[in-house]
């Protein structure tokens, strides 16, 4: 499992994103990630068929700390 506070990168794969958004890096974490991403309309880097987020974006949208902890999660925009 890769925890969030080993990752110290500016740039996060799908694996990543979804172990900081969801605490668990499975497969699932990363397809929910990808889901979120894109219904949310968040800006990733494609790099070939790898998939990217920066990490100051997640902080931005969703108000992730850079240990990796998350504050409740509100999709409901006005």
């Amino acid at each position: 499992m890769i925890m969030a506070a080993e990752m110290k990168a500016t740039v996060l794969t799908m694996r990543e994103a979804g172990a900081v958004l969801f605490g668990e890096s499975s497969e699932r974490a990363r397809k929910r990630a990808i889901y979120l991403l894109k219904t949310q309309k968040i800006k990733t880097i494609q790099n070939g068929a790898q998939t990217l987020v920066r990490r100051d974006v997640l902080q931005k949208e969703f108000g992730i700390d850079y240990q990796g902890e998350v504050t409740p999660l509100d999709l409901k925009r006005s």
